[in-house]
């Protein structure tokens, strides 16, 4: 029933006031269409399901936790998703086919252009050139920022939470 309203989409153009031929949408919903942000959360839900399913793969090895944490390899907001991941070849190439399979399956892509991946410093070099190799995304280094708050390792420094600091200055003096 979903497929069908947002696989049925047919627009025509108006020049001057004047209808000209219809055409198929190739890419479904509509901007602004109101069942857009519904459709993004299901389809949203079943990327992070697919993601979990690696821990379920035993030759699937993820970002490594304390024994007493859960497993993750993925942080969601809105339409952002931060992934975790060893730097192997292998486990590097799984979560890639489950975000090609996303592709494939969503129609969204992933936009490469604003894509990066952060290493820690004593990370191999072989293992970013491999990482740009198969993902086909750029390195970016510690510390940066993320829905305003500064993510970074090691020691804490009053620098990474300047703009921080100077942000909520500005909103308590307004």
């Amino acid at each position: 029933m979903i497929w069908r309203l947002i696989s049925n989409n047919w627009f025509s153009i108006l020049v001057n006031g004047q209808s000209y031929s219809f055409f198929k949408s190739s890419r479904g919903l509509k901007q602004r269409d109101p069942f857009s942000p519904t459709l993004f959360i299901i389809v949203a839900e079943v990327l992070t399901r697919d993601l979990n399913k690696l821990h379920n793969d035993e030759m699937f090895k993820g970002y490594i936790m304390p024994k007493w944490s859960p497993q993750i390899n993925h942080i969601s907001y809105a339409d952002d998703t931060i992934l975790f991941c060893s730097g192997e070849k292998t486990f590097i190439k799984k979560m890639m086919m489950v975000l090609r399979e996303y592709e494939k399956t969503s129609r969204q892509m992933i936009n490469l252009n604003k894509s990066f991946f952060y290493l820690h410093d004593n990370t191999p070099l072989i293992v970013a050139i491999r990482l740009r190799k198969i993902t086909g995304i750029r390195q970016r280094s510690f510390p940066f920022t993320y829905l305003g708050c500064p993510v970074y390792y090691g020691r804490k420094k009053c620098s990474y939470f300047a703009e921080l600091v100077k942000n909520i200055q500005r909103r308590i003096s307004s």
